[in-house]
Formats: structure tokens, sequence, C-alpha cells
């Protein structure tokens, strides 16, 4: 009997004791669960606030960009207008006259030349060839035709009237002379050779057989 009532005292303590654990139980598990949801939160927060940097970052960097974007189109729009100012200038502006187009060298020359009034002895350089007895001017002497007359086209160029004349020779074969005038006496021809020194031609003063 008396192990029945120790029974039955110890029943309540028991109960209690239990309820305690219990209790104390709940207790950690609410205060572990709301540390873990704390801990949720706090990450979920900062990466919230992560986000809403980089996002305000983001419209900053856009921000800036538009604004470089607005600079450069006003300075591309500026040129192209400043561009069509100037080029509708140009239209209205009467344009200078065009030079004068030049004439060849050769032309010039050959104008002068023919323009400028001929002494005797110029008009006597300009004829030939030379009949035997007269005196004549030769400025050169080649040993095929192709030559003198290459020569002879660059003193027409000059204004001359050149000729070729062929002349064999014993033991040195043909060779083609090139010469200038017919005069009838030798101070004209010396004369006439004054006036090719000074045109950088040089010649010397013969009399024809």
């Amino acid at each position: 009997m008396r192990d029945m009532r120790k029974i039955r005292e110890d029943k309540p303590l028991l109960f209690k004791r239990a309820s305690v654990i219990w209790v104390t139980l709940g207790v950690v598990i609410l205060v572990g669960l709301s540390f873990g949801m704390g801990f949720v939160i706090g990450q979920r927060s900062e990466k919230l606030t992560s986000q809403m940097t980089n996002d305000s970052h983001s419209l900053e960097q856009l921000a800036k960009q538009s604004e470089r974007h607005r600079e450069l189109t006003f300075y591309n729009d500026l040129a192209r207008r400043q561009k069509q100012e100037a080029a509708q200038n140009a239209e209205v502006e009467t344009p200078p006259p065009a030079p004068a187009p030049k004439k060849p060298a050769q032309k010039e020359e050959t104008t002068r030349s023919e323009t400028e009034p001929k002494t005797p002895v110029r008009a006597a350089l300009d004829r030939g060839p030379a009949k035997p007895g007269e005196f004549t001017i030769q400025v050169s002497s080649y040993q095929t035709r192709e030559e003198a007359k290459a020569y002879s086209a660059s003193l027409e160029r000059k204004g001359f009237r050149p000729f070729v004349v062929a002349a064999t020779l014993n033991d040195k074969g043909t060779w083609y002379r090139v010469r200038l005038g017919r005069f009838q006496n030798e101070d004209d021809a010396i004369e006439a050779k004054l006036l090719l020194a000074q045109a950088d031609i040089p010649a010397w003063v013969l009399r024809t057989e």
C-alpha cells in the first residue's frame, strides 16, 4: 500500500518534470526556428540590398551613357548643320573664273619664232640644203639616219628647219650630217652660228662641195 501511495505521489512530480522538459525543448526549438528564420531573412535582405545597389549603379551608368549620347548627338548635329550652311554659302557665292589653259611649250616656241620678225641671216638659216660653193652650218653627225632624224626633230621643236645630208667616207662608212641654213657669204654664216650658240646649239661653218 505504501508503494502504491509512493507511486501516486511520484506521478505528479514526473508529470511536472516532463512538462518542464517539453516546454524547455519547445522554447529551444522556437529559438532555433526564430534564429534560422532571422538568418534566412537577413540573407534575403542582404541580397535584396545588393541587388538594389547594383540596380542603382546600372541606372546611373545608363543615365551617364544617355547623357554622353545626347552630347555626341548634339555635336554631330551641330557639325552637320555647319557643313550644310557652308555648302549653301558656297553655292551662293560666285566661283572664281577658271584659269586659262596653258599651251604646250612646243607650240609656244613655234608661235613665238613665227611671230617674231626674221632678219636676213635668220631667214637664211631656215633655207637649205646649200648648193656647192655656198656656206652652211653643221650641228651634228650620226652613223644612222634614225639618230639624225631624232636630233632634227628636236631642232624643229625649237623653231629651226634642219636637213640631213648623207656622206660616204672611205674608212668610216656612211655618216648622216644634220645641217642648217644656206648662205652666200661666210660672214652671214658666222652670224647664224652665233645665233645658234645663244640657243645652246653647238655648230661650225663649212663650205659645201
